[in-house]
């Protein structure tokens, strides 16, 4: 599948300092009927009362298209993620944005696709708000908190330590893990074609771990909301614009519901973004 990509190895060391270690518990494996196998070394940990839940990532390579988003020309390339980080297990959810607003650190946000549910991922996030969110997160857990780079970011979603192994979910298969624009939304509005299964959700947010988790242990990648990255994707001279934000939604056909899509947004627009937080963990870990 990969011979037509004359790949190359490249090393990122991004953001791979050495922190203070973690206390850690293994997480449970999904139901026997699963069709993917989440390893017990892959463990989740919680940092202080308010904080998320957080999984430890394991080193391993990705293949990774450079190319800027939207463009026709391809420059993938196999990339190691050669450090542990920490993801969110789960995006950032109503009732946990609820307490950085509670702490007047955060803004009280009431949009339209925001629900009373405290288990719903928050909506209307803008790029801003994101960091200061993850700054409050720093502050209360005394941990360096931050947002994933989109290499972290597509690495998790793809969920294996070696790209090779990697296979696309099929779009009767993504209902099994994303909550996405489907034939049980198609009944709600048909403004595309959808995806030919049924999540049991319609235009609207699914509450997070609604789903299966990936081979990493990780819930809603795919589907439920954008999330935002790190990553700059336009500049106005030396100033950053525009940002990613990736996983497509709860409207996404299987097109935009995949690790690779990339959506660009202006930095200060809300609409319908969400978080998904990281942060760095020990590097003494044993290496594989």
């Amino acid at each position: 599948m990969h011979n037509r990509i004359a790949g190359i190895v490249r090393t990122i060391c991004l953001l791979g300092a050495v922190v203070s270690s973690v206390g850690c518990t293994p997480i449970a494996s999904v139901d026997s009927d699963s069709d993917l196998s989440i390893s017990p070394d892959h463990e989740v940990f919680r940092d202080c009362e308010h904080c998320p839940e957080m999984v430890v990532v394991e080193p391993g390579t990705l293949l990774y298209d450079s190319a800027r988003a939207n463009s026709d020309v391809s420059l993938a390339e196999v990339v190691a993620v050669d450090y542990y980080f920490a993801v969110g297990r789960y995006e950032i959810t109503v009732g946990e944005w609820r307490q950085c607003v509670a702490a007047k650190f955060c803004r009280d946000i009431e949009l339209e696709f925001n629900s009373e549910d405290d288990q719903e991922p928050v909506v209307g996030i803008n790029w801003y708000e994101a960091i200061r969110y993850t700054e409050w997160l720093s502050l209360e857990s005394g941990e360096s908190y931050r947002l994933l780079t989109i290499v972290e970011w597509e690495y998790a979603a793809k969920a294996e330590r070696t790209y090779r192994t990697y296979e696309p979910i099929s779009d009767r298969r993504i209902c099994n893990f994303a909550n996405v624009y489907d034939n049980s939304a198609h009944r709600f509005g048909s403004f595309s074609v959808p995806n030919r299964c049924r999540d049991g959700f319609g235009l609207e947010p699914a509450p997070v771990g609604s789903f299966r988790p990936n081979a990493f242990g990780i819930y809603d990648m795919l589907g439920n909301v954008p999330e935002w990255v790190v990553d700059c994707s336009e500049y106005r001279g030396d100033v950053c614009s525009a940002h990613y934000a990736l996983g497509g939604s709860w409207a996404s056909t299987r097109g935009a519901a995949r690790p690779t899509h990339r959506r660009l947004a202006r930095s200060e627009q809300a609409s319908i973004f969400g978080i998904r937080v990281a942060r760095n963990v020990d590097q003494s870990r044993r290496m594989p």
